[in-house]
């Protein structure tokens, strides 16, 4: 799935995504986890495979 995803933009050869796939892993998250909180930065970039990813921002007054 992940492979289909890149080609739409890249067309890769065998070995050069067996070469990119070697940096890939899975994780999981629970429902409702946070990925990531607000000031934080993260070094990783998420491709979801499945579920739902929800993305919010906080007012000043604490309203979404």
């Amino acid at each position: 799935m992940l492979r289909q995803a890149f080609e739409r933009y890249v067309e890769l050869s065998d070995a050069e995504w067996h070469d990119a796939e070697k940096r890939f892993f899975s994780i999981g998250f629970a429902k409702d986890q946070h990925i990531i909180s607000e000031g934080e930065t993260d070094p990783y970039f998420y491709f979801i495979l499945s579920g739902v990813h929800r993305l919010y921002y906080l007012t000043p007054q604490g309203d979404e």
